[in-house]
């Protein structure tokens, strides 16, 4: 979606409606920095989502962990009798 909007935009600046100014779209500094802020901001909002509603359910994580701290409690009194 982002690149038919990006192809719909470049193409409207490439043809203006008077034939003598019709040239090459060439983007400005000011251009690539937009770019970069929404990519970098796509990127963080992304990075954020997976860190607060991660990917994998608590309920499969659930037996996992409950083993976990069996074993951790259970190497804990095995390092406390030696």
């Amino acid at each position: 979606m982002w690149f038919e909007r990006f192809t719909i935009i470049i193409t409207s600046l490439h043809r203006d409606f008077l034939p003598s100014n019709w040239g090459y779209y060439r983007p400005t500094v000011f251009d690539w920095s937009v770019l970069a802020d929404r990519s970098d901001g796509s990127c963080m909002w992304f990075l954020l989502f997976c860190r607060f509603f991660p990917a994998i359910s608590i309920a499969e994580v659930k037996g996992v962990l409950w083993t976990a701290k069996q074993n951790a409690k259970a190497a804990a009194e095995d390092a406390a009798h030696v």
